[in-house]
C-alpha cells in the first residue's frame, strides 16, 4: 500500500470555498471524524468541527483550519476500520491536485472569495469606518474598521490581486486608500450579472447633486461579488454581509476586474 500523495497549496480557513474542501471532507470522512454524504465546497462549522476533533485526536493545535501541518498528519492517517486503506482515496488527492494546478486568475478569485467568507465569518469583529487609510491585512489578520470600498479593496489585496482602484487612468498604489469613485474607474463596465465572477462588483444608489467627484448619477455603494448571485456587502457596523446580488434594488452598473496581468 503506498501512501497517497497531494501538496495543499493553501490554508483552509472557515469560509473558504473550493473543490479543495470537497477532497479535504472525503478524507475527514474516511477517517472517521465526519459523515459521508454529498459534500458542498464550503468549510463551514460542520467541517470546523471535525477538524478540530481530527486534530485534538491527534495532537495538534485545534483552531480548525487546515493548513499543512493537519494536512501532512491527515494523509498519514488511515479509514476507519479498514488498516490496510488510507483515508486519502485516489478520486480525494486527484480533485485536490486539480485545484492546485488550476490556472492563476482562478487561483486569485479563490483567495479572494476565502477572504470574503472568512471576514464575515468574523463579522462582529469589524465596525463601519470611513477614515483612511484603511488597513490592508489577510486572514487570519481582521480589518477591525473598515467601509464598502475599504472592503472590496483589502480583499483583492489580500488575495494577491491587482489593484481594482484607478486614479487618472492608472492603478492606484496599495496605500489603504481606495473609493467608490476609484473602483468605478477602474475594470469594465458590463450589463448583466451573468458576466460577474469572484471579486468583481455590483454598484448601487445614485447622487442627485453634482460634486467634482461625483457627478450627477453617480453610485453611493459599492458591494463585493462573491458568485452564484451573492455579494458580500460592509455596509454598517454589523461587518460584511452575505446578501443576493438584489438585495438593495437600486442597482447602478456592474463592473468586472482584471486581478491578474493579461
Amino acid at each position: 500500500m503506498t501512501a497517497p500523495e497531494g501538496n495543499l497549496c493553501r490554508t483552509i480557513r472557515p469560509g473558504s470555498k473550493g473543490r479543495d474542501v470537497i477532497s479535504v471532507k472525503r478524507a475527514l470522512s474516511r477517517a472517521g471524524f465526519m459523515q459521508w454524504g454529498a459534500f458542498t465546497p464550503m468549510w463551514g462549522p460542520h467541517a470546523v468541527r471535525a477538524c478540530k476533533a481530527f486534530q485534538q485526536a491527534n495532537g495538534l493545535q485545534q483552531n480548525g483550519c487546515y493548513g499543512e501541518k493537519t494536512h501532512a498528519v491527515l494523509l498519514a492517517a488511515k479509514r476507519k476500520g479498514h488498516d490496510d486503506e488510507f483515508a486519502w482515496d485516489a478520486y480525494g488527492a486527484k480533485i485536490l491536485h486539480d485545484f492546485c494546478e488550476a490556472d492563476d486568475e482562478t487561483k486569485i478569485r479563490l483567495a479572494i472569495q476565502q477572504a470574503a467568507f472568512y471576514w464575515n465569518q468574523r463579522r462582529d469583529e469589524i465596525a463601519y469606518e470611513q477614515i483612511r487609510p484603511f488597513p490592508l491585512v489577510a486572514p487570519p489578520d481582521i480589518p477591525h474598521k473598515i467601509d464598502c470600498s475599504g472592503f472590496v479593496t483589502a480583499v483583492h489585496h489580500a488575495a494577491g490581486s491587482l489593484n481594482p482602484n484607478f486614479s487618472g487612468g492608472q492603478p492606484m498604489p496599495w496605500n489603504g486608500h481606495g473609493y467608490t469613485g476609484t473602483l468605478l474607474n477602474g475594470g469594465r463596465a458590463t450589463t448583466s450579472i451573468k458576466d460577474l465572477k469572484p471579486g468583481d462588483a455590483v454598484f448601487y444608489g445614485s447622487t442627485t447633486n453634482a460634486s467634482p467627484a461625483f457627478p450627477v448619477g453617480s453610485p453611493t455603494h459599492v458591494a463585493l461579488y462573491v458568485g452564484d448571485g451573492y455579494i458580500m456587502t460592509q455596509g454598517n457596523n454589523d461587518g460584511p454581509e452575505h446578501a443576493p446580488y438584489n438585495y438593495w434594488s437600486k442597482i447602478n452598473t456592474y463592473r468586472t476586474y482584471d486581478v491578474v496581468s493579461v
